[in-house]
This record gives structure tokens, C-alpha cells and sequence, in this order.
């Protein structure tokens, strides 16, 4: 596999993840399912960006974008709720599993938490093959890592 690594998100990537959030197998993954408006994702995207309790990150493969993924700290700031996006073009290839493990340094000694829709088999092998343990909620499976480095 080509070489994967993080670089912190900027100002410059709104278009490129609202084109991302907008797929429609995002989309169909997402607990939000309708298509997303442009201004709605700007100001969104605005607001995290700014946020101290916001950590979001680009995955490049070979130097070209091919996922995002964000952390969002709780209160007390010992549990950060993930979310993450593969691009299209790079799905089926396992970046969703290494997305997960190249983000666990920014999380050592505190708890990675991530909600997943039960028929996102796909994220949920992700999240299983890192080693999250799971719990069955009512509407969702809830995935529970505590980050040893």
C-alpha cells in the first residue's frame, strides 16, 4: 500500500469534504441521510475548524487525499466521539481501518468512541479490526477504544 499519514485539515479542504459528505454512499452511511447544502457545510465546517475541542485531519495516500477523519472531545476532555470518511475513489482498500490507527497517537491515554448505523458492516470491520470493543445500542453499534500507545 502507498504510504498513508495525517496532516491537520484547513481552511482549504470545505469543498473537497463537502463533495466527500455528499456521496452517496456517505450519505446512505450517515445518520443524517439527506444531501447536505452547501452554506449549511461551510458554516459547519467554519465552526470546527475553530473549535479547541475539534481535532480534524486529512489521510493522504501518496501525498493525495483520500479520507478525513475528526475527533470531538467531550467534556473533561478524556473521550473523543470519531467520525470518518474514505473518498470514493479509495474505498475497498482498508484506509478505513489504518485511518483509525493513524489518528490513535492524537488520542494516547484518553477513550475513542464511534457511533456506526447496524448496516455500515464495513465501518464496523474497521472499527473491530483495531480492537474497539462494541456495545449494542438501540439504533446504533457504539465502539469503545481505550488508547494505550
Amino acid at each position: 500500500m502507498e504510504r498513508l499519514r495525517l496532516r491537520r485539515a484547513s481552511e482549504g479542504d470545505c469543498e473537497l469534504l463537502f463533495a466527500w459528505a455528499n456521496d452517496r454512499e456517505t450519505r446512505k452511511n450517515s445518520f443524517r441521510t439527506e444531501n447536505i447544502e452547501f452554506e449549511e457545510h461551510a458554516a459547519w465546517f467554519e465552526r470546527k475548524m475553530h473549535e479547541d475541542s475539534c481535532q480534524m485531519f486529512i489521510l493522504l495516500c501518496a501525498e493525495k487525499e483520500a479520507g478525513q477523519i475528526r475527533l470531538d472531545w467531550q467534556d473533561g476532555r478524556d473521550v473523543a466521539g470519531i467520525s470518518y470518511v474514505i473518498a470514493p475513489e479509495y474505498r475497498g482498500m482498508g484506509l478505513g481501518s489504518e485511518i483509525l490507527r493513524l489518528v490513535e497517537p492524537f488520542a494516547c491515554g484518553k477513550v475513542l468512541q464511534g457511533r456506526v448505523r447496524r448496516e455500515n458492516v464495513a465501518s464496523a470491520k474497521c472499527f473491530e479490526k483495531n480492537g474497539y470493543l462494541m456495545a449494542e445500542r438501540e439504533r446504533w453499534l457504539e465502539f469503545r477504544k481505550n488508547i494505550q500507545l
